[in-house]
């Protein structure tokens, strides 16, 4: 899953930041919502959407670094990720933007070659 967009990259490396070096039994979505400022509703929606960088812990509403993640929970491989994910989200808009362009003045050059 890539990072839709620099607003998710930056709240998202928030999120490491706060939950980096916390209690193995996870720290509840309003605490991690305090502590950094972000809506408890976008805390929740993020640390849901990410399991990659995220674990859920037990029953409760609390989450820690996934350390069974591709990241293992390591917070400096973790930014890295959100910023690879990021940049490569925005390379493949790119390539889908100009990919349609070219296909669509195919289609116009076509369209004016053809005979009446």
């Amino acid at each position: 899953m890539y990072v839709a967009n620099c607003r998710e990259a930056n709240d998202l490396s928030v999120l490491v930041n706060a939950l980096d070096g916390g209690p193995r039994e996870g720290t509840s979505v309003h605490a991690v919502a305090s502590e950094t400022g972000l809506p408890p509703q976008r805390v929740a929606q993020l640390l849901g959407k990410h399991t990659d960088y995220f674990l859920k812990v037990g029953g409760r509403e609390a989450y820690t670094l996934n350390k069974f993640g591709k990241c293992k929970g390591s917070s400096p491989a973790t930014l890295a990720d959100i910023e690879r994910s990021y940049r490569m989200g925005r390379t493949l808009k790119v390539a889908a933007v100009v990919i349609g362009a070219v296909l669509l003045a195919g289609l116009v050059v076509f369209a004016v070659a053809l005979p009446s």
